[in-house]
């Protein structure tokens, strides 16, 4: 994922939806110096711990950090080893729903999608997936569903200040202004 460094509170948001894909992920760190003239300095290093996965800073308009980045996703994609992302969380207050709809959805999930992400993604009235999974599911399953999402109409509220929260504390540990 290629990332806004002077934006990054917004760019981190693309990495929240991305992350519980499961998929390995590294984050090229752009517009570095952009940033660093808007008096803001990055410690890559700490992003990188703070979020579990590769960051590499680049200047794209220079050609800066374009090798270290394809050798970092090589290094991710053959090798993988030590990745573990701190993936962003639900808001407390609907942990128990995701996991209720989870139950719900989980053996109608194709194969090449993680459950969570599906089940994330319905909570939050996903129309793409939401359109993917309602055939899949037994009539009775997706009323259930449906009656779930209906008793609380914030959920798409509940995973997004999540993600915030978690973009918020990523920032905090590796921004100084």
């Amino acid at each position: 994922a290629i990332v806004n460094a002077a934006t990054l509170e917004r760019s981190l948001y693309l990495v929240a939806e991305l992350m519980p894909l499961g998929v390995p992920l590294v984050i090229g760190l752009n517009m570095i110096d952009v940033a660093e003239q808007q008096g803001l300095t990055i410690e890559t290093h700490v992003l990188e711990a703070a979020l579990g996965i590769p960051v590499v800073p680049m200047v794209a308009t220079k050609g800066q950090g374009i090798r270290e980045l394809l050798t970092r996703v090589q290094e991710i994609a053959c090798d993988g080893a030590g990745y573990q992302p701190n993936v962003p969380d639900i808001r407390a207050d609907h942990k128990q729903v995701l996991q209720l709809i989870e139950n719900l959805i989980g053996s109608y999930v194709p194969d090449e999608y993680p459950t969570t992400w599906v089940a994330l993604k319905v909570l939050e009235g996903d129309e793409q997936i939401t359109r993917m999974m309602r055939p899949r599911l037994p009539e009775g399953t997706w009323k259930e569903i449906a009656g779930i999402i209906g008793q609380h109409e914030d959920a798409c509220v509940a995973v997004a200040s999540g993600r915030y929260s978690w973009i918020a504390r990523m920032v905090r540990a590796a921004v100084v202004r």
